[in-house]
């Protein structure tokens, strides 16, 4: 009796194990699950760019779940910065974000692919430009993605599809600084009209001794500043020609400051379309902070078209 039952125990087992394997299969399929999604959605990551030099992140991939049978075919979908969503995230959440400007970024590839036989893609690379941002001012850079291409009965996560990533420069040199305005050079410069109106005038500490451009009209005019040291430069300090009663009052207009640590690479650190004509000192704030040995202040055009122009003095801060 008990060999009889043994059998029969066995016997069912055997046709239990069976009826399971039977209910697996080899492929697993949840077809409402198969969407695909941004790896770099879902949060909201801060950034703080410490360095001048431009910074690179892995941004992120697509991806698809809901099975586990890869032979679906190609994905394509494409990531694209979406301006319209600062606003709409700014509303939502009471910030006052500005958009990363197009000049501070770039990817490596913005067309991300899932090979038949995977279900992700190789990552996007975000490359960042810090000396494109105003210092400490938080930017916001929402990117999306959009679907190319892709099998039959697979779709784009609307919830899994964009990323908001915020960044901040923070570089700051020391506050402590030293000038040293006395031991400013002239490096080079284009054009001047005689003896005792060289660029030096310009930086010599007295408006009444400026700098004369030559006669010929060959803007732009420039000069080329050594500090013989890297300097911190958030502002420039700027003074035209004194005295008031010069013949023609052909004070800058269109002028532009670069900065740069070698001569080779120049930055923009403020440019003016429509500089003051007044006799009083200016200071003008840097639309962006940088550091540097070499500042060049280069003239486009004069207030009222004179072929030649002048500056009083010019320093920093």
């Amino acid at each position: 009796m008990k060999i009889k039952l043994y059998f029969i125990i066995c016997a069912v087992a055997a046709v239990m194990v069976q009826s399971c394997n039977d209910g697996i299969p080899e492929k697993l399929e949840f077809k409402q699950f198969r969407n695909v999604f941004f790896s770099a959605a879902g949060t909201v990551r801060n950034v703080t760019l410490a360095s001048q030099r431009d910074t690179s992140f892995v941004f992120g991939n697509i991806s698809y779940g809901g099975t586990t049978d890869y032979e679906q075919g190609k994905v394509v979908a494409e990531i694209l910065a979406d301006p319209s969503l600062v606003e709409a995230y700014n509303v939502e959440n009471q910030t006052e974000y500005e958009l990363l400007p197009a000049n501070a970024f770039a990817f490596d590839n913005t067309q991300l692919q899932i090979e038949n036989g995977r279900n992700y893609s190789k990552a996007a690379k975000l490359f960042v430009a810090p000396q494109e941002l105003v210092a400490e001012k938080p930017y916001m850079l929402p990117v999306t993605v959009n679907l190319i291409s892709a099998p039959e009965g697979m779709n784009l996560n609307e919830d899994r599809k964009t990323a908001y990533w915020i960044f901040t420069y923070t570089f700051s040199p020391p506050q402590d600084q030293d000038i040293e305005k006395n031991k400013w050079t002239i490096d080079s410069h284009h054009d001047t009209w005689s003896v005792g109106y060289e660029p030096e005038k310009a930086i010599d500490g007295d408006p009444n001794t400026p700098w004369h451009t030559g006669l010929g009209g060959a803007y732009p005019y420039w000069f080329i500043i050594d500090f013989h040291k890297t300097l911190k430069v958030s502002g420039i300090i700027f003074q035209n020609r004194l005295p008031a009663n010069v013949d023609v009052k052909n004070f800058p207009l269109r002028v532009k400051w670069e900065l740069s640590e070698d001569k080779v690479t120049w930055q923009t650190i403020l440019e003016d379309n429509a500089l003051s004509n007044t006799l009083d000192e200016q200071q003008l704030p840097c639309t962006t902070v940088l550091s540097g040995q070499y500042l060049k202040f280069s003239v486009y055009e004069g207030w009222i078209g004179a072929p030649y122009t002048y500056v009083g003095e010019m320093s920093i801060y």
